[in-house]
């Protein structure tokens, strides 16, 4: 692995803080930009379009921050180099969504993958663990 990503991983790992150690080798052992498309988009305060062949580092930073990647606008519609904006439709979740998630599954004894469920009404989805009260996200 080359040595900035590894040192990305390391500053995101101690960025997102309190976490377990086979979790922390999941972060290290399956490197994160791997499946983040090269183009995308980052919501903080401002909305920035990150670009791997453009500017390479500032993919990867952004790649390796606290933040989730935007990567599909208007189911396709809208192309992410666009500055008109629009629905965000397809994203790669925030680090620490995921390791709180793989947190709560490893500390429900890593359930086999029959266990989890979704609940998808009008108002959105609920996924959970054996029942709508072991709510996972």
């Amino acid at each position: 692995m080359d040595a900035s990503v590894a040192a990305r991983i390391e500053r995101l790992i101690d960025d997102i803080g309190d976490i377990s150690t086979p979790v922390k080798r999941a972060l290290r052992a399956v490197p994160r930009h791997q499946f983040i498309a090269p183009v995308g988009l980052v919501a903080d305060d401002t909305t920035t379009i990150i670009d791997r062949d453009t500017d390479p580092a500032t993919w990867l930073d952004a790649i390796y921050s606290r933040l989730p990647i935007v990567t599909q606008l208007d189911d396709g519609a809208t192309d992410l180099r666009a500055e008109a904006g629009g629905l965000y439709t397809s994203s790669n979740s925030a680090p620490g969504t995921v390791t709180d998630a793989c947190f709560r599954w490893l500390d429900w004894g890593e359930p086999s993958r029959y266990r989890p469920r979704m609940t998808v009404t009008s108002d959105g989805q609920q996924v959970w663990l054996d029942t709508p009260q072991q709510a996972i996200g």
